[in-house]
Protein backbone atom coordinates (compact mmCIF):
# COMPACT_ATOMS: atom_id res chain seq x y z
CA UNK A 1 0.00 0.00 0.00
CA UNK A 2 0.89 3.37 -0.72
CA UNK A 3 -0.24 7.00 -0.03
CA UNK A 4 -1.33 8.93 -3.04
CA UNK A 5 -2.40 11.69 -1.96
CA UNK A 6 -5.47 13.93 -1.91
CA UNK A 7 -7.60 13.00 -5.59
CA UNK A 8 -10.34 14.29 -6.68
CA UNK A 9 -13.43 13.11 -5.77
CA UNK A 10 -14.39 12.69 -9.53
CA UNK A 11 -12.18 10.41 -10.07
CA UNK A 12 -13.21 7.99 -7.55
CA UNK A 13 -15.11 5.02 -8.69
CA UNK A 14 -17.55 2.71 -5.66
CA UNK A 15 -15.86 -0.94 -5.78
CA UNK A 16 -18.52 -3.62 -5.00
CA UNK A 17 -15.69 -5.23 -3.34
CA UNK A 18 -16.14 -2.99 -0.21
CA UNK A 19 -18.11 -5.37 2.13
CA UNK A 20 -18.74 -2.50 4.61
CA UNK A 21 -22.25 -1.45 5.39
CA UNK A 22 -22.29 1.49 8.27
CA UNK A 23 -25.65 1.70 9.74
CA UNK A 24 -27.76 4.76 10.11
CA UNK A 25 -25.81 5.24 13.41
CA UNK A 26 -22.91 5.43 11.70
CA UNK A 27 -23.52 7.31 8.62
CA UNK A 28 -24.77 10.27 10.92
CA UNK A 29 -21.77 10.08 13.34
CA UNK A 30 -19.63 10.01 9.94
CA UNK A 31 -21.60 13.19 8.65
CA UNK A 32 -21.38 15.12 12.26
CA UNK A 33 -17.64 13.96 12.56
CA UNK A 34 -16.01 14.58 9.76
CA UNK A 35 -16.87 18.33 8.83
CA UNK A 36 -14.75 18.15 5.75
CA UNK A 37 -12.07 16.25 3.23
CA UNK A 38 -9.31 17.53 5.16
CA UNK A 39 -10.52 15.89 8.35
CA UNK A 40 -11.34 12.41 7.20
CA UNK A 41 -9.99 9.16 7.04
CA UNK A 42 -8.06 8.08 4.04
CA UNK A 43 -10.21 5.72 1.48
CA UNK A 44 -8.76 2.39 -0.05
CA UNK A 45 -8.52 2.01 -3.86
CA UNK A 46 -7.23 -0.34 -6.60
CA UNK A 47 -6.39 0.67 -9.91
CA UNK A 48 -8.85 -1.42 -12.02
CA UNK A 49 -8.41 -0.07 -16.27
CA UNK A 50 -6.67 3.02 -15.21
CA UNK A 51 -9.45 3.91 -13.01
CA UNK A 52 -9.42 4.18 -8.53
CA UNK A 53 -12.06 2.23 -7.62
CA UNK A 54 -12.59 2.63 -3.79
CA UNK A 55 -12.70 -0.82 -2.00
CA UNK A 56 -13.01 0.85 1.38
CA UNK A 57 -14.09 3.97 2.01
CA UNK A 58 -17.41 3.67 -0.15
CA UNK A 59 -20.02 5.39 2.19
CA UNK A 60 -17.58 7.99 3.06
CA UNK A 61 -17.15 8.51 -0.82
CA UNK A 62 -20.99 8.67 -1.08
CA UNK A 63 -20.92 11.48 1.87
CA UNK A 64 -18.36 13.00 0.13
CA UNK A 65 -19.99 13.53 -3.28
CA UNK A 66 -23.07 14.61 -1.62
CA UNK A 67 -21.27 17.78 0.27
CA UNK A 68 -20.02 18.65 -2.70
CA UNK A 69 -16.20 18.11 -1.46
CA UNK A 70 -13.74 18.50 -4.31
CA UNK A 71 -10.62 16.13 -3.32
CA UNK A 72 -10.57 12.95 -0.23
CA UNK A 73 -6.71 11.37 0.82
CA UNK A 74 -6.20 8.19 -0.79
CA UNK A 75 -4.24 5.23 0.25
CA UNK A 76 -3.46 2.87 -3.26
CA UNK A 77 -3.28 -1.39 -2.74
CA UNK A 78 -1.38 -2.34 -5.56
CA UNK A 79 -1.49 -6.46 -5.14
CA UNK A 80 -4.52 -7.66 -6.07
CA UNK A 81 -4.57 -10.44 -3.66
CA UNK A 82 -3.77 -7.58 -0.38
CA UNK A 83 -6.50 -5.78 -2.09
CA UNK A 84 -8.82 -8.90 -1.94
CA UNK A 85 -7.61 -9.38 1.53
CA UNK A 86 -7.93 -5.67 2.88
CA UNK A 87 -11.82 -6.02 1.54
CA UNK A 88 -12.58 -9.32 3.83
CA UNK A 89 -9.92 -9.32 6.48
CA UNK A 90 -8.21 -5.70 7.47
CA UNK A 91 -9.95 -2.34 7.60
CA UNK A 92 -7.82 -0.82 10.03
CA UNK A 93 -8.20 2.71 8.56
CA UNK A 94 -11.87 2.79 9.02
CA UNK A 95 -13.34 4.42 12.24
CA UNK A 96 -15.11 1.07 13.40
CA UNK A 97 -12.33 -1.15 11.97
CA UNK A 98 -14.79 -3.18 10.42
CA UNK A 99 -13.55 -6.44 9.22
CA UNK A 100 -15.28 -10.44 9.21
CA UNK A 101 -12.78 -11.08 11.74
CA UNK A 102 -14.20 -7.86 14.06
CA UNK A 103 -17.45 -6.07 12.48
CA UNK A 104 -16.83 -3.11 14.82
CA UNK A 105 -19.82 -1.66 12.25
CA UNK A 106 -21.79 -3.94 10.11
CA UNK A 107 -20.19 -6.32 7.09
CA UNK A 108 -22.65 -7.36 4.65
CA UNK A 109 -22.63 -10.53 3.95
CA UNK A 110 -24.98 -10.34 1.32
CA UNK A 111 -22.46 -8.08 -0.81
CA UNK A 112 -19.21 -11.04 0.31
CA UNK A 113 -21.65 -13.79 -0.65
CA UNK A 114 -21.47 -12.30 -3.98
CA UNK A 115 -17.66 -11.07 -4.38
CA UNK A 116 -16.74 -14.83 -3.21
CA UNK A 117 -19.21 -16.14 -6.21
CA UNK A 118 -17.56 -13.70 -8.56
CA UNK A 119 -13.51 -14.47 -6.88
CA UNK A 120 -11.49 -17.41 -6.40
CA UNK A 121 -9.26 -15.50 -4.53
CA UNK A 122 -12.09 -14.01 -2.40
CA UNK A 123 -13.48 -17.59 -1.73
CA UNK A 124 -10.51 -18.67 -0.77
CA UNK A 125 -9.33 -15.84 2.12
CA UNK A 126 -12.92 -15.97 3.21
CA UNK A 127 -12.79 -19.74 3.30
CA UNK A 128 -9.05 -19.36 5.71
CA UNK A 129 -11.18 -16.39 7.81
CA UNK A 130 -14.75 -18.16 8.07
CA UNK A 131 -14.49 -21.70 7.40
CA UNK A 132 -15.62 -23.63 4.73
CA UNK A 133 -19.46 -24.45 6.11
CA UNK A 134 -20.09 -20.55 6.25
CA UNK A 135 -18.65 -20.21 2.98
CA UNK A 136 -21.37 -22.57 1.57
CA UNK A 137 -23.39 -20.83 2.91
CA UNK A 138 -22.99 -17.84 1.35
CA UNK A 139 -22.54 -19.28 -2.01
CA UNK A 140 -26.27 -20.86 -1.68
CA UNK A 141 -27.01 -17.35 -0.98
CA UNK A 142 -25.60 -16.03 -3.97
CA UNK A 143 -26.93 -18.65 -6.38
CA UNK A 144 -30.69 -18.53 -4.69
CA UNK A 145 -31.26 -14.97 -3.23
CA UNK A 146 -33.71 -12.61 -5.32
CA UNK A 147 -32.90 -9.53 -5.59
CA UNK A 148 -35.83 -8.43 -3.33
CA UNK A 149 -34.86 -10.46 -0.50
CA UNK A 150 -31.52 -9.16 -0.75
CA UNK A 151 -32.66 -5.70 -1.06
CA UNK A 152 -34.16 -6.36 2.29
CA UNK A 153 -31.75 -8.25 4.31
CA UNK A 154 -29.17 -5.35 2.98
CA UNK A 155 -31.84 -2.34 4.63
CA UNK A 156 -31.89 -4.79 7.69
CA UNK A 157 -28.40 -4.69 8.02
CA UNK A 158 -27.77 -1.16 7.79
CA UNK A 159 -30.86 -0.52 10.72
CA UNK A 160 -28.37 -2.75 13.03
CA UNK A 161 -29.74 -5.92 12.74
CA UNK A 162 -26.31 -8.72 12.47
CA UNK A 163 -27.31 -10.96 9.24
CA UNK A 164 -25.17 -14.08 9.43
CA UNK A 165 -24.18 -16.42 6.37
CA UNK A 166 -26.65 -19.32 8.08
CA UNK A 167 -29.14 -16.68 8.04
CA UNK A 168 -28.43 -15.84 4.76
CA UNK A 169 -29.19 -19.54 3.62
CA UNK A 170 -31.64 -20.23 5.66
CA UNK A 171 -33.77 -17.22 3.48
CA UNK A 172 -32.19 -18.35 0.41
CA UNK A 173 -33.48 -22.29 0.12
CA UNK A 174 -36.76 -20.42 0.89
CA UNK A 175 -39.43 -20.50 -2.02
CA UNK A 176 -38.81 -17.37 -3.92
CA UNK A 177 -41.99 -16.24 -2.40
CA UNK A 178 -41.13 -16.35 0.75
CA UNK A 179 -38.05 -14.80 0.90
CA UNK A 180 -39.17 -11.24 1.24
CA UNK A 181 -41.21 -11.99 4.61
CA UNK A 182 -38.26 -14.51 5.57
CA UNK A 183 -35.27 -11.62 4.91
CA UNK A 184 -37.26 -9.31 7.70
CA UNK A 185 -37.77 -11.85 10.24
CA UNK A 186 -34.18 -12.15 9.56
CA UNK A 187 -33.57 -8.99 10.62
CA UNK A 188 -35.26 -9.18 13.87
CA UNK A 189 -33.54 -11.42 16.94
CA UNK A 190 -34.54 -14.68 15.68
CA UNK A 191 -31.82 -17.67 15.70
CA UNK A 192 -31.33 -19.71 13.01
CA UNK A 193 -33.16 -22.58 14.60
CA UNK A 194 -36.26 -20.60 14.46
CA UNK A 195 -36.06 -19.08 11.02
CA UNK A 196 -36.49 -22.58 9.53
CA UNK A 197 -39.51 -23.40 11.87
CA UNK A 198 -40.56 -20.14 10.00
CA UNK A 199 -39.69 -20.84 6.61
CA UNK A 200 -41.21 -24.11 7.15
CA UNK A 201 -44.70 -23.02 8.59
CA UNK A 202 -44.77 -20.69 5.43
CA UNK A 203 -44.08 -23.15 2.92
CA UNK A 204 -46.92 -25.33 4.66
CA UNK A 205 -49.47 -22.61 4.81
CA UNK A 206 -48.57 -22.27 1.11
CA UNK A 207 -49.54 -25.77 0.51
CA UNK A 208 -52.75 -25.59 2.38
CA UNK A 209 -51.39 -27.40 5.30
CA UNK A 210 -51.80 -25.62 7.94
CA UNK A 211 -52.21 -21.94 8.96
CA UNK A 212 -48.65 -19.63 10.00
Amino acid sequence: MRMLGMVPVQALKPSNWDARVLTTDDEERLKREVRGPEHAFPVVARWVDGTLEVINGVELLRVAKQRGWKELPVIVVEDEEEAVRFCLHYNPLSPGGASLLNPGGVISYVKVARLIAEDERARRICSQLLGEEKVEDLLVAAKLLTPKAAEILQQEGRAGALITPEKLRIVAEAPPEHQPALAVAAGGKTDPSYLEFVREKLIKKAKGGEKA
